[in-house]
C-alpha cells in the first residue's frame, strides 16, 4: 500500500511540473485542417510596407491575439506578412521579439523547424531606460531593431546573427515597418532552396508546410535581454536549442521562461501555428 501511495504522489508531482512548464506560453493551436495557400502573382518588395499585398489578409485571430497575417508563394519563394494595429502587440514584437518558424514536414511544432528571429527584442540601455515615454515610443524601438538571426535552414543550420540589411547565405529577406495607417507590418521572403531539397526547390505547389509565429512578452528585467542571441540563449519565449531534428532544422525544447536565477517569472509568449498547402501556378 505504501508503494502505491509513493507512485501516485510522484505522478502527481510530474503532472504539476509539466503544467508549470507549459504555462509560460499562450498556445493558439490550429483546429481546422490545412489551409490552401495563395499564389503570389505580383512582385513583392520586402520593405515593411504592405501596399503591394492583396487586402484583406487571409488569416486573422481573435481579439486576444490582435494580429492578422498572410502566407503566399510563387514558383521560387514563400512570402509571409504579419500585421497588427494593437499598440501592446506592436511593443511586444518590437521590444520582446518575434520568431517566425517554418516546419517543412508540415508538423506544427518547433522541433525540426527553421526560423527567423526579427526583431530580436531589445530594451533601451543607459539613462533613458527608466523613462516611460522613451520605453513606449515604438518608432525608437523600431530603430533599435538592428540585427536578426537565422537557424535551421539548409545552409544556415546553427544560429547565425546578422546586422539588419546585411545579406545572408540563404537569400532570406526580412523587414519591419509601419504603414500609412500606423499598423506594424512584418514581411519576409524565404527561397524554397532554404527550406527544401535544392535540386527540386521550384514549383512546390501542392506541398504542405507549417508556419508558426512566436511573439515574446516585453522583458521587465533589463538584464533578461540585450545583445545578440547566441547558441544556448533563450529565443522566442524561452525555448532553447537541442539536437538537430530531421530535415536540418534545429530541435527546440520548451523551457520554463523565468524560473530560477532569482528573477520573476516571465509573462507568457504567444504561439500560433498553421499548416499551409502551397499554391500552384495560375
Amino acid at each position: 500500500m505504501k508503494k502505491i501511495y509513493v507512485l501516485i504522489s510522484g505522478t502527481t508531482l510530474l503532472c504539476c511540473f509539466l503544467l508549470m512548464a507549459c504555462s509560460t506560453s499562450r498556445n493558439v493551436q490550429q483546429e481546422e485542417p490545412a489551409s490552401k495557400g495563395s499564389w503570389q502573382a505580383n512582385k513583392l518588395v520586402i520593405d515593411g510596407n504592405d501596399s503591394d499585398w492583396t487586402a484583406p489578409l487571409r488569416f486573422e485571430y481573435n481579439k486576444k491575439e490582435k494580429f492578422s497575417y498572410a502566407v503566399t508563394n510563387d514558383q521560387t519563394h514563400l512570402y509571409v506578412l504579419l500585421r497588427s494595429n494593437d499598440e501592446n502587440t506592436q511593443q511586444e514584437i518590437l521590444r520582446g521579439g518575434l520568431t517566425v518558424l517554418f516546419n517543412a514536414h508540415a508538423v506544427s511544432e518547433e522541433r525540426g523547424a527553421a526560423g527567423i528571429v526579427y526583431p530580436t527584442g531589445n530594451i533601451p540601455k543607459g539613462p533613458m531606460n527608466g523613462k516611460q515615454e522613451y520605453n513606449n515610443n515604438k518608432h525608437i524601438a523600431l530603430n533599435n531593431a538592428q540585427d536578426y538571426s537565422l537557424f535551421g535552414f539548409n545552409t544556415v543550420k546553427s544560429l547565425e546573427n546578422y546586422d539588419y540589411g546585411k545579406e545572408n547565405k540563404e537569400g532570406i529577406q526580412v523587414s519591419v515597418g509601419f504603414n500609412a495607417a500606423g499598423e506594424l507590418v512584418y514581411e519576409t521572403a524565404v527561397p524554397f532552396t532554404a527550406l527544401f531539397n535544392r535540386n527540386s526547390a521550384v514549383n512546390q505547389g501542392g506541398r504542405s508546410l507549417s508556419v508558426g509565429f512566436i511573439i515574446d512578452p516585453i522583458p521587465t528585467d533589463p538584464a533578461a535581454r540585450g545583445g545578440r542571441r547566441g547558441p544556448g540563449v533563450a529565443v522566442g519565449g524561452g525555448f532553447g536549442f537541442g539536437g538537430y531534428g530531421s530535415g536540418g532544422g534545429i530541435g527546440i525544447s520548451i523551457g520554463t521562461g523565468g524560473f530560477g536565477g532569482g528573477r520573476q517569472r516571465m509573462p507568457k509568449s504567444t504561439r500560433v501555428w498553421r499548416e499551409i498547402i502551397l499554391a500552384k501556378a495560375q
